[in-house]
């Protein structure tokens, strides 16, 4: 049989093991080696909180994003309160992701100017696994959108802790303010 009739086929890797890897801070920096030094450079001092999140493990990042997108679906997640929803949420995103995006979205929703906006769907999805779902994508879509607004040095440490593949369109610019609120929120930085 000839070579060229040979088909190499690699095993596709499990989600949970592509998150493995990702939280892997010393993969990250071996992979960060592995770029030519005009590409990856170690970026300047953060100058915002979007920049300074950049520098937080990929676990953070990815809890950043669930912040983001809990924060902007407070009002939905506030309406599921039977037992089953609940359950069902809590254990996808965390009893006090949950709590305090419904506790933290009542009290900006508030205040004038408020960093909340309308969720991207109007219509509210009625089913908690729906809703999980809906909050994950924009989960990812808020930190596309968050890599978008880094400046370039920041650009390539940003990606490496962003989910490989999969990654859907960014979330539009009038969400920055929670984008902002909630960088600023999980670094200190203002």
């Amino acid at each position: 049989m000839h070579s060229s009739h040979l088909q190499l086929r690699l095993p596709a890797l499990r989600r949970e093991t592509i998150l493995r890897l990702q939280a892997c801070t010393r993969l990250t920096g071996k992979l960060s080696d592995l770029f030519p030094s005009e590409t990856f450079q170690q970026p300047p001092a953060a100058q915002t909180a979007c920049e300074a999140l950049a520098s937080q493990t990929s676990h953070v990042i990815m809890q950043a994003g669930y912040r983001m997108s809990a924060l902007t679906y407070w009002r939905e997640l506030a309406k599921h309160i039977d037992k089953h929803s609940v359950t069902l949420i809590d254990s996808a995103l965390g009893a006090e992701l949950r709590l305090s995006a419904i506790r933290l979205g009542a009290q900006l929703a508030g205040h004038s100017p408020s960093p909340l906006t309308s969720p991207p769907t109007s219509t509210s999805p009625t089913e908690p696994q729906v809703l999980i779902r809906t909050l994950t994508d924009f989960a990812h879509s808020c930190l596309a959108r968050w890599h978008m607004t880094l400046r370039a040095e920041y650009r390539p440490v940003a990606r490496l802790k962003l989910p490989a593949t999969n990654l859907p369109q960014a979330a539009a610019g009038h969400f920055d303010p929670v984008i902002l609120y909630v960088a600023q929120e999980i670094t200190g930085h203002v």
